[in-house]
């Protein structure tokens, strides 16, 4: 006669409840800090785009009827969740929370599907806006941005840069990214078009911050004007050609350095 040991029994208690438990949190956003169906949102970026999503999204956009509200209303406003996060954490927070609450009072079908709607939105998004990942994290660009985009005609009166105000470089620089991401509900119909056009401004901030860039780096340098002979002329010429180098570079390689090499 065989029979499994007390330790092979415990594990597979153990096991059993595990599974039972991965279920749990596969099938519900309650409580809101153990389900792993907001596992997706898993980057500054994405939260910071659920979050004006879901703050932006009346019961009409939604698709939902919540006792008490007007197709109007927003129930983020409504819901018990953080009105203001000033943080990444506490805006994913917010965004975890207001799935809970909102599963609490339609239920976790209707509560899913907002869900799954919101998620394909944003991986669209997330597919074809531009990559902004050469926007450098730093005190001074990122002022010079925030200023920039919050002048463009585009945004001035609208959106995230007329109202949000960051507490901090990482915020504003969060906010920057957002500014291009940001769902405005009334152009879903539109939405190539839009994310075209965003895309547009994207090169043309770029382009502004590349030149930008130049200037400040043509500020720390000086003018000279001297005569050399033509040997000296020709032996610098070659050296030019030889490494795809430009005559500066070679002149100040050879100043700060006494060769090229």
């Amino acid at each position: 006669m065989t029979g499994k040991s007390l330790l092979e029994q415990r594990n597979e208690y153990r096991k059993y409840g595990e599974d039972l438990e991965s279920k749990r949190r596969n099938t519900t956003f309650i409580p809101a800090d153990k389900s792993s169906l907001l596992d997706w949102i898993n980057s500054e970026r994405t939260t910071f785009w659920c979050w004006l999503f879901i703050r932006g999204a009346s019961c009409s956009c939604l698709g939902i009827q919540i006792a008490d509200l007007d197709d109007k209303d927003v129930p983020y406003r409504f819901f018990e969740v953080n009105s203001d996060p000033a943080i990444h954490e506490e805006r994913l927070v917010a965004v975890k929370k207001y799935f809970e609450v909102m599963e609490k009072k339609q239920g976790l079908t209707e509560a899913f599907k907002i869900m799954r709607e919101m998620q394909n939105e944003w991986f669209f998004i997330e597919d074809k806006i531009k990559d902004m990942s050469w926007l450098p994290r730093n005190e001074h660009t990122t002022q010079w941005a925030w200023k920039y985009i919050r002048a463009l005609p585009e945004f001035k009166n609208k959106g995230l840069s007329s109202w949000f105000q960051p507490r901090s470089m990482s915020e504003r620089h969060m906010a920057i990214i957002a500014v291009f991401d940001e769902p405005f509900i009334v152009e879903y119909i539109h939405q190539k078009e839009a994310i075209k056009y965003k895309n547009y401004l994207i090169s043309n901030f770029k382009a502004a911050y590349n030149k930008i860039k130049s200037t400040a780096k043509d500020k720390l340098k000086t003018q000279i004007s001297v005569k050399i002979s033509r040997h000296a002329k020709a032996r610098l010429d070659k050296m030019v050609s030889e490494r795809g180098a430009t005559q500066q570079s070679i002149i100040e390689q050879l100043i700060l350095h006494g060769s090229i090499d």
